[in-house]
């Protein structure tokens, strides 16, 4: 079990990453900075009463940073975390850098894509891919068994390929 003394060398081992997951997530550096510091507050709280996580620390925090993530969505009435998964928005209101043609145009066919997919599919895609977790660790956040979280896996990544492939099918088509 992990104790106060622990406190400080978590803090600086997590803390950056946890921040570019919910910056990732909220497309927002202050609410982002807010949601790291809910994480670890409640990291405190929970080890002052002797509740902390007894093993995987950077599960329990991820864990914790998501559901910050969706209470803040929903008090924002925001619809999740697809448009900054890929830190971008689509609507051309922001966007961190400017695309060349093609490269928005895939930007929105992965948007699509990762619209179209449940939540869950869309969660383990991100999980996987963005924050690399192992399919164990996706599991185990998805709240399910490791084989569940590749299936989830394996579904977002067909759709991402089939609306890829329909999109390279239609521009060889009008050529």
């Amino acid at each position: 079990m992990i104790s106060k003394q622990d406190f400080p060398a978590i803090y600086e081992q997590y803390s950056s990453s946890i921040y570019k997951f919910a910056r990732r997530l909220l497309n927002d550096e202050y609410i982002a900075q807010d949601v790291v510091s809910d994480v670890f507050i409640r990291l405190m709280e929970k080890i002052e009463i002797g509740e902390g996580p007894r093993t995987n620390v950077r599960s329990y925090l991820y864990q914790t940073a998501y559901h910050c993530v969706v209470d803040e969505a929903r008090r924002n009435r925001q619809l999740g975390p697809l448009e900054l998964a890929l830190d971008m928005k689509i609507d051309n209101e922001t966007r961190p850098l400017e695309l060349c043609g093609e490269t928005q145009v895939l930007m929105e066919l992965v948007s699509a894509a990762m619209e179209s997919m449940s939540p869950r599919q869309r969660d383990a895609l991100i999980l996987q891919y963005l924050e690399h977790y192992t399919l164990d660790e996706t599991g185990k956040h998805l709240r399910t068994n490791r084989n569940n979280a590749k299936s989830k896996r394996h579904l977002a990544i067909n759709r991402v390929r089939q609306l890829l492939c329909n999109h390279v099918w239609e521009e060889r088509q009008f050529k």
